[in-house]
């Protein structure tokens, strides 16, 4: 009986809470050595935080994040901005948000780089 009482009063909770918050995705900087108490400790002086979910570590660029829950839209809006410009560290790591990127990844225009190789070759043989 106390397990299904517990499920639904955080329910309750989670729907009040539903549009009120703002939440931050984590995705640089994730370390075997982080947990999701070390994520919670460092971002909490942002704000309240109302959940924290962090994966188990699997140690492949891209898919490892933490997804941090803010109370309000403010402290999520002041989070991200500490984070994007790299003053956030987590257990003396630093940890940063956007796409990962991966060196000597193609970073766009490669119908471009094709359509030169391509010119490149006709004007050799025309030679």
């Amino acid at each position: 009986c106390y397990p299904l009482f517990g499920l639904l009063l955080l329910a309750i909770l989670h729907l009040k809470m539903a549009g009120k918050g703002g939440a931050v995705r984590i995705t640089q900087g994730i370390t075997m050595q982080h947990s999701r108490s070390g994520f919670m400790r460092a971002l909490s002086q942002f704000g309240e935080i109302v959940h924290c979910r962090k994966p188990p570590f699997a140690g492949i660029e891209g898919e490892d994040y933490v997804n941090i829950g803010f109370a309000t839209q403010a402290a999520a809006d002041e989070c991200y901005k500490e984070v994007k410009a790299g003053n956030v560290f987590v257990d003396g790591v630093q940890v940063g948000v956007g796409a990962v990127e991966r060196p000597g990844a193609d970073r766009g225009g490669g119908r471009d780089r094709d359509r030169d190789r391509d010119r490149d070759r006709d004007r050799d043989r025309d030679r």
